[in-house]
């Protein structure tokens, strides 16, 4: 298949075992054209996180590219994700001028039912798999933080149109330790708040499709 996806993956140089786990994720995905960046380092890691996403959002900026997907090396692919699955999403949250496609949360405040595969939120944690539409770029490129910020939540300060597919396409990897988010160290926590999000997403998609057959 022809490369159709521009894909950055942000990885510190020495988290090679991170580098390998990605380029298993990406192996047979000949639809994505995949770039690794080096990731900036500062003390505080989601700061670092933060101005490398500036870094790759500048140069689509600059390419006029209409979309672009950042991708953090701790993403991993659930048996969900299918291209025709991705491609439609994406479609779909272009007309309605959507800001951002997420592949998967491990934190959400609210949420609504666009469609039986996708949902708007409006607080969110989970930046491993994202597309970030063209419209949104100059907001993302102003938007300053502070070292207690949270880069995820904060886009919520920016934007009213963030999606997430339904079901989840990406999670995070354990890797027993985050190079982020320190609460966060530890096998079994990350997976337990993407079953978590995941389980309310299905609790909406019931009692939605329960009051339309009611009706």
């Amino acid at each position: 298949m022809e490369k159709k996806y521009d894909l950055f993956i942000i990885n510190l140089k020495d988290r090679i075992d991170r580098r390998k786990h990605c380029l298993n994720q990406f192996k047979d995905k000949t639809e994505f054209g995949v770039t690794f960046v080096d990731a900036i380092r500062h003390e505080i890691g989601a700061i670092g996180l933060w101005q490398t996403m500036r870094e790759i959002i500048k140069s689509a900026d600059n390419k006029q590219l209409s979309y672009v997907i950042i991708c953090e090396d701790d993403h991993s692919f659930t048996d969900f994700y299918k291209y025709e699955f991705l491609e439609s999403s994406i479609s779909n949250v272009e007309n309605l001028n959507g800001d951002l496609l997420l592949g998967g949360l491990s934190y959400f405040e609210d949420a609504v039912q666009i469609s039986k595969s996708f949902f708007w939120v409006n607080r969110f944690t989970g930046f491993q798999f994202a597309v970030v539409f063209k419209r949104f770029y100059k907001r993302f490129l102003a938007l300053e933080l502070s070292d207690d910020d949270n880069i995820d939540i904060q886009m919520r300060c920016i934007s009213d149109k963030i999606f997430c597919v339904y079901p989840f396409i990406s999670i995070q990897a354990e890797f027993g330790y985050s190079d982020v988010t320190k609460k966060n160290e530890g096998i079994g926590i990350v997976n337990r708040y993407f079953e978590q999000s995941q389980e309310r997403f299905d609790t909406l998609f019931r009692l939605r499709r329960y009051f339309d057959d009611f009706k």
